[in-house]
């Protein structure tokens, strides 16, 4: 009884401490009103003190059969649970705001002044409303204390400090990036949060030059960050989707507009997507108005884009040029939206932008496409540069602000909207990072029970981890980790297709999830077998496995990727699966992260490759190549049967380009990949080239020893000079070289009477082209004599008794005759002087052409 009066202030602060943390996660709901959290906290208050009450009863009737009441400890101990009402200061949120403060580190906003609005009010006395001037405001929240915040929680600084770039030239995160690798504070500072100071906040509108610039690292318009989520899912995919919608509705008639509505609004997404279903909300007005939007939110989007070759399967027939543009955007979107990708990847990703700009252009050629084409072509750099897109785009912001759009209908506060709700988001922060939990590996179970070892299908695996028949494990049906929903029934996918052997991935179907010590969870899976990728559909086809010995029990670490997957069934009656009487095709969610996947590990297999510079591949030939690919497999089909269209021409230039990868020897700087890309490179600058150095100076001495000039190799030195031009222009202007010292290093100049030197003056001078001087003396001069001669005789008089035999000078003096002179006195009326003057040279370079 010595620490009595120590437990109960523990008791005390720990009830204090709870009730704070149960306040600041229910003012995290979109749904909460201040009339609910007053209710609720009515009736957990009635717990409380109730509950207090009768564990004091019991403990009283306990003493008193002991004889023991009177004891000066017991007395003490009784008083214990008269504890003072801890619900009486969080009545109203300003209460409950200002325990937030204590215990959760709530960051208070900043209100700032904007100025003064006229608004009516309620006049109490009179009920009358009169017209008073209102304070305009907007809230500031300091970012440096939101960092400090953050960074308070251990769990999160060590997932900072332990971030590291990743290996074989995979694109994951921003360290990952060349503006991380090249940017000189990051070589010191690799972990550093930069902090910007703010001098003065203007009032609205952009008054100056933003405070960012002054930073020595960074600058705004050197900013390459681009907003997949707006640019794909808010722009050219609502674009694109809607004029193809247009294009078979109301153009071809393939089908209806309630067609469409009742297969969205029939169509099987599954549990991964059924939050984010499409609308089935396509009115034909809608298609026919002159714009590109389509109702239908950023994630709705994106899953209608991978639906959509499914739901139109039935009307559409393969090879169908608008459904192909379709399934570029899918393409584009599978590496722009991918969690880690490769370099290598980037040149492919360039030529996927191209070819969807080209085929919109050609199938809709008087409809201007919207700046969000041009963002999409830059998204290789911007990966190059940044990393992966998917770590810097808006819908984890949206999802974030989601909560407080729900929470703003429900506040119905008309006066000061912003004020309220800011406080209520601090709120939400303070709950997320201020209670001093945060866990960044994070599970939660969703339903289940325990069951005996013996009773289960991981009975086999459980006794190999040392279980025995009699323990209890927990079993359940679906669990949460780190936000991501598991549950029995869906797909995983276990392998990527570069560790396949048909370079297709492995998929397989969760049977079991155990919940086993120390937050352990395992899955029982059933692996399926995947026979092809169809384009068509852009999804792989599977089949589950014949023999039931080949169940893997494996934890979520080994997946090939981390989210699961649904599955679309689908009775497929092609040739190209004529053996397989019913097969589940996975939708293309799937398609698109196994792919994400796929492509995120591609540079893995490098490992395992000894590239053999006189091979085409590793595969040896093309056939080969393409039979151990995805979509190579189709476009064999194709090249068989005789029914090879373009569409099967891209993808095998875009098969045979990326197998080329691995036939490139780095030291060297040879091999067949060099040969093949020799005559793009040739196309290209000098600037625009990774070796531009090497590459000018091996132009330089190629012009310097190339035999002597002649037509057959004009065009081969020319292209050359054109080469040199940037790096020959800049040695001229920094060093300053003689005319001698320029000939020397490049001889060819004086080749083909002067023309390689005009084409350089050309491009120095692009816009001084004209040939007037070269031209005068045979066309101009003669036109200008004769003129002179009939209409004034005048100044043929005056150049007589000039002794000029020349045509052409005589040409020269008579048009500075002719002509009028330039005013250059800035007075009234010399705008139509001037004006009066061009229209005389006007006239006589039509009357002289």
């Amino acid at each position: 009884m010595e620490n009595c009066d120590e437990a109960h202030e523990d008791l005390n602060y720990y009830l204090y401490i709870s009730i704070v943390r149960i306040i600041a996660r229910l003012q995290s709901k979109g749904s909460m009103t201040n009339t609910i959290m007053n209710n609720f906290l009515d009736e957990l208050e009635q717990i409380v003190l109730s509950l207090a009450s009768s564990l004091k009863t019991k403990v009283l009737k306990y003493f008193k059969a002991k004889n023991a009441i009177e004891n000066p400890e017991v007395v003490e101990l009784l008083s214990n649970f008269d504890f003072e009402n801890p619900f009486d200061n969080f009545r109203t949120l300003k209460n409950q705001i200002k325990a937030l403060k204590t215990c959760c580190g709530y960051i208070e906003p900043i209100e700032i002044p904007l100025g003064y609005r006229m608004e009516n009010v309620l006049d109490s006395e009179t009920g009358t409303y009169i017209p008073k001037l209102v304070l305009e405001t907007y809230q500031y929240i300091p970012i440096i204390d939101t960092l400090k915040l953050i960074l308070s929680n251990a769990e999160v600084r060590k997932a900072i400090l332990s971030e590291q770039p990743s290996k074989n030239d995979i694109l994951a995160s921003f360290v990952d990036g060349d503006h991380f690798k090249s940017q000189p504070f990051f070589h010191i500072n690799s972990h550093a949060l930069r902090n910007f100071s703010v001098a003065s906040i203007s009032a609205t509108g952009m008054k100056g030059d933003c405070c960012i610039n002054k930073s020595r690292y960074f600058h705004i318009c050197k900013n390459k960050i681009f907003d997949v989520m707006h640019d794909i899912l808010c722009g050219v995919g609502p674009m694109i989707l809607k004029l193809v919608l247009h294009h078979y509705i109301c153009t071809s008639r393939k089908f209806t507009i309630d067609y469409l509505n009742s297969k969205i609004a029939s169509f099987q997404y599954g549990f991964v997507e059924n939050k984010n279903k499409p609308s089935a909300n396509f009115p034909m007005y809608m298609l026919q108005k002159n714009d590109y939007l389509l109702s239908q939110k950023a994630m709705q989007m994106w899953v209608l884009l991978r639906a959509f070759p499914f739901i139109v399967a039935e009307k559409i027939d393969k090879g169908n040029e608008h459904m192909d543009l379709i399934l570029l955007l899918l393409r584009i979107m599978e590496i722009a939206l991918a969690p880690r990708v490769t370099r290598s990847l980037m040149p492919y990703l360039q030529v996927l932008t191209k070819d969807l700009t080209d085929m919109f252009r050609k199938l809709f050629p008087h409809i201007n496409v919207i700046n969000k084409f041009h963002h999409i072509i830059h998204y290789s750099d911007c990966i190059l540069w940044a990393g992966p897109l998917r770590c810097y785009f808006c819908i984890r912001f949206e999802a974030k602000h989601a909560e407080i759009k729900l929470r703003a209908q429900n506040v119905h506060n008309f006066k000061n909207p912003p004020k309220t709700l800011i406080r209520i988001c601090q709120c939400v922060q303070s709950s997320k990072w201020g209670i001093g939990d945060v866990k960044l590996e994070r599970v939660q179970t969703l339903g289940g029970k325990t069951f005996h070892v013996q009773e289960i299908q991981s009975r086999e695996f459980l006794l190999e981890l040392g279980y025995e028949d009699m323990d209890n494990v927990f079993k359940c049906k679906n669990i949460k980790i780190n936000g991501v929903e598991f549950r029995t029934g869906l797909f995983v996918c276990l392998e990527a297709a570069v560790k396949q052997r048909k370079n297709l991935p492995l998929f397989g179907k969760i049977i079991e999830i155990l919940f086993l010590e120390e937050n352990e969870v395992y899955f029982l899976i059933n692996p399926y077998k995947t026979t092809n990728f169809d384009p068509h559909f852009n999804a792989f086809c599977i089949e589950v496995e014949a023999s039931e010995h080949a169940l893997l029990f494996i934890t979520v670490s080994s997946f090939a990727h981390f989210q699961p997957f649904n599955q679309q069934s689908s009775q497929i009656t092609n040739k190209t699966m004529s053996s397989i009487n019913r097969v589940e095709v996975l939708s293309i969610k799937d398609m698109l992260r196994c792919q994400s996947q796929q492509l995120s590990t591609l540079s893995f297999c490098k490992e395992n490759l000894q590239p053999n510079l006189n091979a085409f591949s590793r595969y040896g030939t093309v056939k080969k190549t393409l039979e151990n690919h995805v979509q190579g497999i189709s476009v064999l089909n194709a090249a068989l049967k005789g029914s090879f269209n373009e569409s099967h021409r891209k993808a095998l230039v875009r098969i045979v380009v990326a197998e080329l990868e691995h036939y490139f020897d780095p030291k060297t700087r040879q091999g067949f990949i060099e040969y093949r890309l020799w005559t793009i490179r040739a196309k290209l600058s000098p600037k625009n080239k990774k070796y531009s150095a090497l590459a000018i100076k091996r132009k330089a001495q190629c012009l310097k020893e190339s035999p002597t000039a002649s037509d057959h190799n004009k065009e081969l030195i020319k292209l050359c000079l054109q080469e040199t031009f940037p790096n020959r222009r800049q040695w001229i202007i920094h060093s300053g070289p003689t005319i001698s010292s320029i000939f020397e290093t490049y001889p060819r100049l004086l080749d083909y009477h002067g023309e390689m030197i005009e084409q350089d003056f050309v491009s120095i001078y692009p816009n001084c082209t004209d040939k007037f001087v070269a031209k005068f003396p045979s066309i101009y001069a003669n036109k200008i004599l004769t003129y002179a001669t009939e209409n004034r005789p005048d100044v043929i008089k005056k150049i007589e008794n000039l002794f000029v035999n020349d045509d052409a000078f005589q040409a020269l003096i008579v048009l500075s005759l002719l002509l009028p002179p330039l005013n250059s006195s800035r007075k009234k009326g010399v705008q139509s002087k001037k004006n009066d003057r061009k229209r005389v040279i006007l006239s006589f370079f039509i009357l002289f052409k």
